[in-house]
């Protein structure tokens, strides 16, 4: 049984989530949690373009995974026990990992908009929900 690529692949995972998550936990810290300004949007913007592209970049590499196991499994590279090993370990990577991203993501995603202003909030709102659609980037 050889895990490598199992431990290659949430790696790959790992790097993406981590990375996404300190770009966002900087982002955050370095606006003190608020949007002030069309600059301090211009940051969030591409925080958030950053951070769907890491995404995509983990999806793929799930997607990449889950191919070669079925693979694996249809060529019958791995045995029963190798199975339950295999998809153990990536499905406890995987859960992991969310469970570190997703609350730093949430965090983000209440940065308060400046109230004075509120087509800074009505557009961060608007980023906020394509962030939650399958895409690369935010629409212009």
């Amino acid at each position: 049984m050889n895990l490598l690529p199992t431990l290659l692949a949430l790696l790959v995972c790992t790097i993406a989530a981590i990375g996404s998550s300190r770009n966002l936990n900087r982002t955050y810290a370095r606006l003190e949690g608020e949007i002030r300004s069309q600059d301090d949007l211009l940051i969030v913007r591409e925080v958030i373009n950053l951070s769907m592209l890491q995404a995509f970049i983990l999806i793929m590499a799930e997607a990449f995974w889950v191919i070669g196991f079925l693979i694996a499994i249809y060529f019958g590279f791995l045995r029963r026990g190798d199975i339950l090993i295999h998809g153990g370990t990536f499905a406890g990577g995987l859960t992991l990992i969310v469970a570190y991203a997703k609350p730093i993501e949430k965090r983000f995603r209440g940065l308060k908009a400046n109230p004075l202003k509120p087509e800074i909030g009505e557009t961060f709102a608007r980023w906020k929900k394509e962030w939650r659609e399958p895409r690369i980037r935010l629409s212009e």
